[in-house]
């Protein structure tokens, strides 16, 4: 190969490589945040009466590590703006103490393969925790998803992505309907400065506000 091929080729790559890196360095992981579903009755909700329980955050065995910043973080949102806000770790105790939580768990694993909330069991966690409304919310972190790109052997570019998201659903007691639903997405690159636990942290966040802006 003519060597000022080549030397044009390293350049090239080379250009890509602190083009890409400097790029995951300014703008970081790139989070994607909406409303999946709205009710029609979801502005007819009273936002400064509004008494809301947050329900455990769902999650795989092994990661629970995340769940309470994710589940902080929609607290003290949720809080700034409604009247009556139960925690997650409150209202999981109350759960326990009424020997639903392990009932509880599995209310969204029957979401997904119907499509439809237990309505019996929703209304006895409600009434157990006495709150009008609750959120139930899932948390989920993929691993690593390896990309192999390049023409050449010795230029071949490995990039490396995860998803972290998570779906929260507002349920109202009071008639037994799902009022909101909403999903917020993290793709990250193996360049971002912040850790899964900032980034959980951030997702909580973003979907309060989106759950706040829908209400009002």
């Amino acid at each position: 190969m003519n060597k000022k091929i080549y030397r044009y080729q390293v350049i090239f790559f080379v250009m890509i490589g602190i083009a890409i890196f400097f790029t995951s360095c300014s703008f970081g992981p790139k989070l994607d945040v909406q409303s999946t579903y709205k009710s029609p009755n979801l502005k007819e909700t009273n936002l400064e009466n509004m008494n809301l329980a947050i329900l455990p955050i769902i999650m795989k065995e092994g990661l629970s590590v995340y769940k309470r910043p994710f589940a902080s973080a929609l607290s003290k949102e949720l809080s700034n703006s409604l009247s009556v806000v139960l925690d997650a770790g409150n209202s999981q105790t109350k759960l326990v103490d009424a020997g639903l939580f392990t009932a509880y768990k599995n209310v969204l694993e029957g979401y997904r393969v119907s499509g439809v909330f237990d309505r019996t069991l929703l209304l006895q966690i409600s009434n157990q925790i006495e709150c009008d409304y609750v959120l139930i919310s899932e948390l989920n972190i993929s691993g690593w998803e390896v990309r192999v790109s390049g023409g050449y052997p010795d230029h071949v570019v490995e990039t490396h992505t995860k998803i972290i998201s998570a779906n929260s659903y507002l349920w109202s007691a009071k008639d037994s309907t799902l009022l909101w639903e909403g999903n917020a997405t993290f793709r990250v690159g193996d360049q971002t400065f912040k850790t899964d636990i900032e980034l959980c942290e951030l997702l909580g966040n973003s979907l309060s506000k989106e759950l706040i802006n829908s209400l009002r």
